[in-house]
């Protein structure tokens, strides 16, 4: 199979498994402003009856759901119609899904873009059929247009391109940003729609489906009052990624070097390189290869040799060629301290650029205009080179926290670096319940977030950035910021100087120590020379003793050398803290000196992100635009979901650096867009954590994998992540244990900082082939020491819910709660039956806000001091139990949610009997049920 096949059929097979993502039905939530109603067949129609009327600024809007169905009945179906079979008990599905959505306004009215239809629904009829999946699309378009007939829906008409409603000047500040959508006229029939054309569009679906699906409610409608400026379109109810899997299946030459690395077919193992080999961790760790800038934390800690192995080995190389790697980071190793050191390196190596251009020449004199008051000047391609930093996720939260977190005060080191300043009153803006000290980053992605980015960054009346760019415009300010600017780059060209010199030496300390150990090469001559310089790092950097390899690395064990914190001292620390610091400083100069350019190109960048003119707004004029917003604000993030819209103008290799965050939770098809349209790729997470929620029956998986003739199963979404074929192609990395198979993973941090004893040996033993390192002492406390509550429940409430599991739960709790101990409580399961019903049973005033209930999926990337782990599953559902334990990573991510304490709440014979349970049963002393004593 040719190359191209290969990634062909690698496409395909992903984009049918995304034909089968199940969308959920919308649920009531508390608190929830939006009006559900179910519709039965002859009910009154919300829209009929005049009790949405539109007030001042806003609108009505009816989102209709139709033929609604619980998932499981989906998958139930989807099982018969494979001809696989599967051992393992998956817990049901619990939501309901549906076949198609229709948006209404105020007067029950519809449009062109207010219709879809599920492509699950198609998806069945293809495969009773035997039909063709590359279809798929024909099937959905024609749906859209035998809707515009069956409802009789007047086509769409654009409006003048040039119309003054839809420009946001330049010189408009008291422009606000309502909705990222194109401002198009639609036009509607003239009569609402009734259930004539309602019951023609159930008994339409109800044939798709071959009367094969339970419809549990004809149609459920969901009524919300928006901006009258919103654009009414339909919900998604299809899969994200589906357009960019198709073109990139329509392009398979013009994938790029970090995806066609991504789905390289052969591995030649014999090319990797194991960081157990001390010679290749003492190279990783040589300070030639160490980048000049440092985030402003506490001078004092340095990067673990892990840490610096993976900076060392990653920017390097992709500083010069496009790629993709992969860095395996289990919990608590510091995953968020290496992305900080990334960003970093891409300021500083911007700042060097500028030290060598002229700031003057930095854009053309002519600006090209795109449309009235919309208009850019091109800027210099050596400096604006595409450097963004995009951090993506599946996981919503993770990618966000990111982006908070890095302006705030409280995440450097304030009182050593305390004139840390880059533009902090606009930061203030974006983080306004937070003290910031930095413009480093924003939350983008779905319309909800740029819009609140637009309105706080831009618009803001008090203190946006349009407004503070006008005002550096005037002759005496602008001969200031001249004025500054080269007193910074004097500065940074001193301490790039002073930083350059200890690199220097210390390379050269390191290149002869490892004569010394690993080649003997003229010893006594290499002594006198190792001596000599190890005195010059001490005595002039301050280097730690402990901090300086020194002869006896190659007999260190592999424990001792993750805790090295290799050429580390604070005074170096300090100095490049203050690169970086001086790096911004000069960014923020070169913004304020070229102030009427970035004024221009950042006005069409926000109008670019609203949605205006872009018909006028070509990829090479996007690509300006994008690099323009990256030189002032380095980093955004979004989740994989919404990069498809958020980067529809940027075609391949368009962003600077891809950030993908806990990838072992990413599909790996999910990834494919963002890494297409990415130069360099770091791919970071743990496969050994929780694996992707892939809902599609393992008998239909199996199905299509022979259809696409997939012959490897690592593409496969059930079981292997982003982070997996990340790992598989990156060459420098390790092997771990796993289900009797060594997994090969890439670049490995190993410094756990996180959770106390047992925990930290119970996730090391059962996921890492007790490769991690503890690295800081356990906190003290005076509760209960973890244990295993053993409680043999058989009352069956639902699902794998248990009552005496339930009840020794809530009497812990309650127990914690009168202690004083009752606050940030985790409560997980393995089964969302129990998770849910967990959550009802806490959703009271004493414990609202204080206990937090969910499925080990939920948890993802959290930490709390206590954590309750309620197993479940009634005595004769062995298949549950062995689907809960089928990998180690369910129990791995449990366990390391704990920081202190783990209480597990189970019967302990059972469990004890499942994979990695066994270890678990072992580590941790068991009570009975009725002797637990929570305190000391």
């Amino acid at each position: 199979m040719s190359g191209k096949t290969h990634y062909t059929n690698v496409l395909k097979f992903w984009r049918a498994i995304e034909i089968f993502d199940l969308p959920d039905l919308p649920v009531q939530k508390q608190n929830d402003q939006k009006i559900f109603t179910e519709l039965l067949p002859g009910d009154d129609l919300p829209w009929e009856n005049g009790e949405f009327h539109n007030s001042d600024g806003k609108q009505w809007k009816h989102t209709l759901y139709f033929f609604c169905t619980p998932k499981q009945s989906v998958i139930d179906l989807l099982t018969q119609l494979s001809p696989f079979t599967s051992d393992l008990t998956p817990e049901p599905l619990i939501n309901n899904t549906c076949l198609a959505a229709l948006v209404l306004d105020s007067n029950g009215l519809p449009s062109e873009r207010t219709y879809v239809r599920a492509s699950f629904a198609f998806g069945l009829k293809i495969l009773k059929d035997g039909g063709n999946f590359e279809k798929l699309s024909d099937l959905l378009n024609k749906a859209q247009s035998d809707y515009l007939l069956r409802f009789q829906v007047k086509a769409m008409q654009e409006n003048d391109l040039n119309s003054e409603e839809d420009i946001y000047e330049e010189d408009n500040e008291d422009n606000y940003y309502d909705d990222d959508d194109c401002h198009e006229e639609e036009i509607s029939n003239n009569s609402m729609i009734s259930w004539i054309e309602l019951e023609k569009e159930l008994n339409d679906l109800e044939q798709l489906v071959n009367e094969q699906l339970p419809m549990e409610l004809p149609i459920l409608c969901v009524s919300e009052e928006v901006s009258e400026q919103t654009t009414l379109e339909a919900p998604f109810l299809n899969s994200f990624y589906r357009d960019d899997l198709n073109h990139l299946i329509g392009n398979p030459k013009n994938l790029g070097a970090p995806l066609s690395t991504y789905l390289t077919r052969n591995i030649d193992t014999n090319q990797r390189f194991n960081l157990l080999n001390k010679v290749l961790m003492f190279e990783c760790i040589n300070p030639k290869f160490q980048t000049p800038g440092r985030w402003p934390s506490n001078p004092e800690y340095g990067l673990y040799s892990a840490q610096q192995a993976a900076l060392h080995y990653s920017i390097p190389i992709l500083q010069n060629q496009d790629g993709l790697i992969g860095i395996n980071g289990p919990p608590g190793t510091g995953k968020t301290t290496l992305l900080r050191e990334i960003i970093v390196d891409v300021i500083v190596s911007r700042a060097k650029k500028l030290l060598s251009t002229n700031i003057h020449n930095l854009f053309s004199a002519k600006r090209i205009e795109v449309a009235e008051y919309i208009g850019y000047y091109e800027p210099d391609p050596f400096v604006f080179g595409n450097n963004g930093i995009l951090v993506a996720s599946n996981n919503n939260t993770a990618v966000e926290n990111i982006s908070k977190e890095l302006p705030l005060l409280k995440n450097i080191d304030a009182d050593i670096f305390s004139d840390a300043d880059y533009f902090s009153q606009i930061a203030q803006n974006l983080n306004p319940r937070e003290t910031c000290w930095g413009l480093l980053s924003s939350v983008l992605g779905n319309s909800k977030n740029r819009g609140n980015f637009i309105n706080a960054f831009w618009f803001n009346k008090g203190n946006g950035f349009n407004a503070y760019l006008k005002d550096q415009k005037d002759l005496p300010t602008h001969k200031k910021h001249i004025e500054h600017y080269e007193q910074v780059a004097d500065e940074l060209k001193i301490m790039l100087g002073e930083y350059e010199e200890f690199k220097a030496l210390a390379s050269e300390y390191h290149n002869t120590l490892q004569n010394l150990i690993f080649e003997n090469k003229n010893a006594q001559k290499l002594v006198k020379k190792y001596e000599k310089l190890s005195v010059v790092l001490k005595e002039k950097y301050n280097i730690p003793t402990a901090n300086l390899p020194n002869r006896l690395f190659s007999y260190l064990s592999m424990e001792d050398i993750h805790k090295l914190t290799p050429y580390s001292s604070e005074k170096i620390n300090k100095l490049r803290s203050n690169i970086f610091l001086k790096s911004l400083e000069l960014h923020e100069s070169v913004i304020n000196v070229n102030a009427r350019f970035f004024n221009s190109n950042l006005n069409a960048f926000v109008n670019m992100l609203q949605g205006n003119q872009t018909a006028l707004i070509t990829e090479d004029i996007a690509a300006i635009l994008w690099n323009t917003f990256f030189f002032c604000i380095p980093l955004i993030s979004t989740t994989l979901a919404s990069i498809q819209r958020l980067f529809n103008k940027t075609r391949k290799g368009g962003i600077g650096w891809l950030l993908l965050d806990e990838a072992g939770q990413a599909t790996p098809q999910s990834a494919c867009g963002a890494i297409w349209r990415s130069k360099r790729c770091i791919i970071i997470g743990d496969t050994l954590q929780i694996p992707p929620i892939v809902t599609i029956p393992e008998g239909l998986e199996k199905m299509l994998q022979e259809k696409y003739k997939i012959d490897d199963n690592c593409w496969l979404p059930s079981s292997h992540s982003a982070q997996f074929l990340a790992d598989r192609v990156t060459p420098i990395g390790t092997y771990v244990q796993t289900n009797d198979k060594e997994v090969w993973t890439g670049i490995p941090l190993r410094a756990h900082r996180r959770c106390n004893e047992p925990m930290f040996t119970i996730s090391n033993r059962i996921a890492y082939n007790e490769q991690m390192v503890k690295v800081v002492p356990d906190v003290q406390t005076n509760i209960l020491k973890s244990c295993w509550v053993d409680v043999q429940g058989v009352l069956l409430e639902t699902g794998n819910v248990l009552r005496e599991e339930i009840d020794m739960l809530k009497t812990m709790v309650g127990e914690f709660s009168n202690a004083g101990h009752g606050k940030g409580i985790y409560v997980i399961s393995p089964f969302r039956s129990v998770a849910d019903y967990c959550k009802d049973e806490f959703n009271t005033k004493i414990y609202k806000g204080n206990i937090e209930c969910g499925t080990i999926h939920t948890f993802q990337g959290k930490e709390s001091d206590i954590v309750f782990l309620v197993l479940g599953s009634h005595p004769k559902n062995n298949g549950a139990r062995q689907w809960a334990s089928a990998i180690p990573n369910m129990l791995n991510v449990a366990v390391t949610r704990a920081k202190k304490r783990l209480y597990v709440i189970g019967n302990r014979q059972l469990w004890s009997s499942c994979n990695y349970y066994d270890l678990l049963a072992k580590m941790i002393p068991t009570i009975k049920y009725d002797e637990h004593k929570l305190f000391k």
